[in-house]
């Protein structure tokens, strides 16, 4: 004989109901200790709809870091919507990262006029997550003002392109430059700059070590 069918109450109904929003049919499974089909037999009896499930998006330890870096200046349901996950999957991505879970939504930062000035000036040197992360402002609004501002957006998965002379340059400019120089030189990111550095074997200066070997 097989496993009778688990009978749920108008009130576990509800409450299944109610907890689906939060949890999940999987954490609702480990909750009520029952399977699947006991749970959606519930949802549906209940008067839920079921949501369709959605294909996990593979997620690189990079953009892991950088959901983490950009929580600082902005709030869940714009990560959520970025980067095409889940509520509950992204808040063990913040959580694995060690960030404190805020309640509630970040609130708008106002800008002086100076500040947005400043933005225009600095993307060259920084990228947007940096510049939102120093700002405490979102993606969407540091594209409008940098629109504002007449500043071209560039594309967040396109890396200005190198060639092998470039490249070399920079490497023997390095000895005498900063990579915030070198960025605005070649019109790409310091991070870019860094990465063709340690392609090369070129040693990172540390902080406070001015470029020929001396130091501040």
């Amino acid at each position: 004989m097989g496993r009778a069918k688990r009978q749920w109450t108008a009130e576990e109904q509800a409450a299944i109901c109610h907890d689906y929003d939060k949890m999940g049919i999987d954490r609702l499974v480990k909750k009520y200790r029952c399977g699947i089909a006991a749970i959606k037999r519930a949802l549906v009896d209940g008067g839920c709809k079921i949501r369709p499930v959605v294909e996990k998006t593979p997620l690189t330890k990079r953009q892991k870091r950088q959901i983490c870096e950009q929580y600082k200046s902005t709030n869940m349901e714009q990560l959520s919507k970025e980067y095409k996950i889940g509520m509950v999957r992204l808040r063990a991505i913040l959580v694995e990262g060690g960030c404190e879970i805020r309640k509630g939504r970040l609130g708008r930062t106002k800008l002086t006029l100076e500040q947005e000035t400043a933005i225009c000036r600095e993307y060259g040197d920084l990228s947007m997550n940096e510049l939102s992360a120093k700002y405490r402002v979102g993606y969407s609004r540091l594209v409008q003002i940098l629109t504002a501002g007449g500043v071209q957006i560039r594309d967040t998965n396109q890396k200005t392109w190198l060639n092998l002379e470039q490249k070399n340059e920079i490497c023997r400019k390095y000895e005498h430059k900063g990579l915030n120089q070198l960025a605005v030189e070649y019109k790409t990111s310091s991070a870019h700059i860094r990465a063709v550095l340690k392609v090369r074997g070129v040693r990172i200066r540390g902080r406070g070590e001015k470029a020929g070997g001396g130091s501040e």
